[in-house]
């Protein structure tokens, strides 16, 4: 079809208003939206890291996101050290190893340290809600552990 020349730039003015505005609503909606926080896990100088599989942030509907779990590699049996970011330690939160409990329940602490842990174990880090009866999760970090 052969438009005159200012019908068909009219309508490429169109379509570059209407691709910007649509590209400026994206951009506004995930800018309001804050990535999940991130835990490490180390051990001497190996570590891994991970955003959050389950993010429930303050007032907010939790949204679970799907990520590769990582894997932390030992050169035999190691501390492993575990850091929360502050978003994480401002919310009680505890340590699973294959699925128990693995210490106390952290208040405000940004990072805590497993002795003596050889692989192959699944570790979880949740934030928890609690009234000190009752202990239900939150957020949720995977990690695996293997020794080499």
């Amino acid at each position: 079809m052969n438009l005159p020349r200012r019908p068909r730039l009219a309508v490429a003015t169109v379509m570059a208003v209407v691709f910007l505005g649509a590209s400026a609503v994206v951009v506004m909606l995930k800018a309001g939206e804050e990535p999940p926080p991130s835990v490490s896990l180390r051990a001497g100088d190996v570590g891994v890291r991970v955003q959050a599989t389950r993010w429930c942030p303050e007032g907010e509907t939790c949204r679970t996101h799907h990520r590769d779990v990582p894997t932390l590699r030992l050169r035999g049996e190691s501390d492993v050290v575990i850091e929360v970011e502050g978003r994480v330690a401002q919310r009680p939160w505890l340590i699973l190893v294959d699925g128990r409990s693995a210490g106390p329940l952290q208040r405000r602490s940004a990072s805590y340290r497993l002795a003596g842990v050889t692989g192959p174990l699944l570790v979880e880090v949740v934030t928890v809600d609690t009234d000190g009866k009752v202990i239900l999760y939150r957020d949720r970090w995977i990690f695996k552990v293997e020794t080499r």
